[in-house]
C-alpha cells in the first residue's frame, strides 16, 4: 500500500490533507459530492490515508529503509504494475478481515441466535414470573420438571437442576441461593436470573475448539 501511495500523482494525494480528508471518507464525500457521484472508497480511505502519511515527505522512515523517495515519479506501466498489486493486496486484507459467514448473517451471529433459542428464546428479563421459558407456561417446580420437558432448553434443566430446598445441591459451592430459586414449590421470580448469575462470564484466552470443548462441559 506504501508503494501505491509513492506511484500516485500530487494532486491525488492532496485530498488526505485537506481538513475534510483528515475526518475520513464520510466527511471527504460530503464536501465533494458532486465531483465524486456515485463513487465510494470508504472501505479503503483509512489504510490510502496511513498509506499516504508515511510516505509523503521524503525524509520519512518509510523511504529510508527502502531507498525511495515521494518525489520521485515513476513511469506510467511502473505506477499501473503497484496499483494493479496494492488493489489486489487490500483485496485479500479485507478477505482475511471480513468475519465468517454463512448466508447472509456473520458467523457468530448466527451462533448466538442459535445459542439463545437453545438456551431459552427469551431472556429472563422479559417474562420474571416464568424463568423456565414461554413454552413451558407454569412456574410449578412439581409441574415443570418432568421427562416430556427434559432437554427443552438449557433454561428448563438449569432451573430444575438448581432450584432445589437442599443448600448443597443448589449448584452454588460458595453461597445458599435456595431462598432466591424456590418457594415450597415454585419457582422463585428470579431463580433463572440467580442461577445465570453464577455461571462464568468468560473462558478466559484459548483457542476456539478448546473454548467449545470447555462450554459444552459447564454444560
Amino acid at each position: 500500500m506504501n508503494f501505491n501511495a509513492t506511484s500516485s500523482r500530487p494532486e491525488w494525494r492532496q485530498m488526505f490533507d485537506t481538513a475534510e480528508g483528515k475526518q475520513g471518507w464520510a466527511k471527504y464525500k460530503e464536501a465533494k459530492k458532486d465531483a465524486l457521484g456515485a463513487i465510494n472508497w470508504e472501505d479503503r480511505w483509512e489504510d490510502w490515508k496511513a498509506a499516504h502519511e508515511k510516505t509523503k515527505d521524503d525524509d520519512k522512515p518509510w523511504h529510508k529503509k527502502h531507498n525511495t523517495k515521494a518525489s520521485k515519479h515513476l513511469t506510467p506501466q511502473r505506477a499501473h504494475f503497484i496499483n494493479a498489486s496494492a488493489e489486489e493486496a487490500l483485496g485479500l486484507q479485507q478477505q482475511i478481515n471480513s468475519p465468517p459467514q454463512t448466508g447472509t448473517k456473520p458467523l457468530a451471529e448466527e451462533i448466538n441466535e442459535l445459542l439463545d433459542a437453545a438456551r431459552c428464546t427469551k431472556p429472563p428479563a422479559t417474562a420474571p414470573a416464568n424463568p423456565t421459558c414461554a413454552d413451558v407456561g407454569v412456574k410449578e417446580k412439581t409441574t415443570t420438571c418432568t421427562t416430556n420437558n427434559t432437554g427443552k432448553s438449557l433454561a428448563v434443566n438449569l432451573a430444575c437442576l438448581c432450584a432445589v430446598t437442599n443448600a448443597a445441591d443448589s449448584c452454588s459451592s460458595a453461597d445458599n441461593i435456595q431462598a432466591n430459586v424456590l418457594s415450597t414449590d415454585n419457582f422463585a421470580a428470579t431463580a433463572l436470573k440467580t442461577i445465570e448469575d453464577l455461571c462464568p462470564k468468560s473462558l478466559g484466552e484459548m483457542d476456539l475448539d478448546n473454548a467449545i470443548t470447555q462450554a459444552l462441559q459447564n454444560l
